[in-house]
């Protein structure tokens, strides 16, 4: 029972960080677009912007495997 309440709990946790993190990669992709033509901060954001996506497909994978 306590395993159950466990992995619900996880998966709850799991499920909300994929939210922030779609909002947060929408926001910063604006930011890319919207930011003038500084090729610095675009290289920075870009790469922060890759971490995060790689970030969102990890907690996916990992709540897809969690809901079977």
């Amino acid at each position: 029972m306590k395993k159950k309440f466990r992995k619900a709990k996880h998966i709850e946790y799991i499920y909300e960080r994929i939210n922030e993190l779609h909002a947060d990669i929408f926001h910063s992709a604006l930011e890319i677009v919207n930011c003038e033509r500084d090729l610095f901060i675009g290289d920075y954001m870009r790469e922060e912007l890759g971490v995060k996506i790689a970030l969102y497909r990890k907690y996916n994978r990992r709540l897809r495997l969690l809901e079977l």
